[in-house]
């Protein structure tokens, strides 16, 4: 699997410059959460460090033996008539190499068609998959090293696109300090197929992240740097420009420093009860800036959740605010197969 992440690497690397052109790029829903326990801290969750299958999704150097046999799924009731998920299942290769498989996929509903001249041409719809192989091995001095590869395919109307991805990560934990660092380079690739002739870019995503635990409460605080590819984060909304009545000359918006450095920072924390029960919020600063109104801000960019387990299963849910007409709801579920086949322990007869 290494040799052939390698190879992908040269091949993607060799071709990463068709992928430049277009606008802010294809295949979006890449970006999205795909666990409650990520969107309710924030979105990302890169520096964790236990048996969450999706951790290994969003970088695959968290991949570890505790994700042996685990198989998730996640549904997500998004916005409008969009609903999104994931599946994934993880397995050793060795003592210190995991891998995963999963699909992502986003349906966006239906549509009525028209052609150029206004007529109805019928229903159409829209979705997106990808297919993931990914594999992350332990090395020594606390740190560690994974790599995913990522075939998209896309289906909008009646266009068509596919494209092929690279998730590079390494992180580097002390688990004497309960201290966890990550750099993650996501989206690395290019479109194979364009929908209309124009290859466009991919949503790379350079980022680094940081967790800590405290060592006497139950308290783990995360920091997650995203986009960092991408210095000027600054976006005005064309419709708060304004026209000075004296000058006639637009008067638009200004976005200081520090709001465009805050704008690539995650906040998110969670709180350890017990084994079996964590709570968990998040704030996204660009979410808030970019997606909620001028003068009413309401929840937009907060996130919320909790996570506990029951029985065989672990069960998490999260509802995080995008805009001011309601919030989206996660809910995810996750089980070890291995904890099946395992057989009930006979107690010895007492009489």
């Amino acid at each position: 699997m290494i040799k052939v992440v390698a190879a992908a690497v040269l091949v993607l690397l060799s071709q990463f410059a068709f992928a430049q052109i277009g606008g802010r790029g294809v295949f979006q829903s890449l970006s999205l959460p795909p666990s409650a326990r990520t969107a309710a801290l924030g979105g990302y969750q890169i520096a964790v460090v236990d048996d969450e299958l999706t951790l290994g999704f969003q970088n695959p150097a968290l991949l570890n033996k505790q994700m042996e046999h685990q198989m998730t799924f996640n549904q997500v009731d998004y916005l409008a008539d969009i609903n999104f998920g994931y599946a994934g299942y993880g397995f050793s290769l060795d003592s210190v190499t995991t891998a995963l498989a999963g699909v992502q996929y986003i349906n966006y509903g239906a549509f009525q068609g028209a052609d150029e001249y206004g007529n109805l041409t019928g229903n159409v719809s829209a979705d997106e998959f990808s297919l993931t192989m990914g594999v992350g091995r332990r090395w020594k001095y606390g740190l560690s090293y994974g790599a995913n590869l990522k075939f998209i395919y896309s289906h909008l109307a009646n266009y068509f696109s596919s494209g092929l991805a690279l998730d590079l990560g390494a992180t580097y934990r002390s688990v004497e300090r309960q201290f966890t660092a990550s750099l993650v380079v996501r989206n690395l690739g290019l479109q194979l197929n364009s929908y209309a002739g124009t290859r466009e870019n991919l949503p790379l995503n350079v980022q680094l992240g940081i967790s800590q635990k405290l060592a006497n409460a139950p308290f783990r605080f995360n920091i997650t740097m995203h986009h960092l590819n991408v210095p000027d984060m600054r976006y005005v909304n064309p419709t708060t420009i304004t026209t000075d009545l004296e000058t006639g000359l637009p008067v638009v918006q200004k976005i200081s420093l520090a709001d465009n450095i805050m704008r690539h920072f995650i906040f998110g924390t969670e709180i350890l009860l017990s084994k079996n029960l964590h709570v968990r919020v998040g704030y996204n600063h660009q979410m808030r800036r970019e997606l909620s109104l001028t003068k009413i801000k309401g929840g937009v960019g907060y996130s919320w959740g909790f996570g506990m387990r029951i029985w065989r299963f672990h069960i998490d849910y999260a509802r995080a605010t995008y805009h001011m007409a309601g919030a989206s709801n996660y809910f995810s579920a996750t089980s070890n197969l291995s904890s099946w086949l395992k057989k009930e322990e006979v107690k010895p007869d007492e009489n």
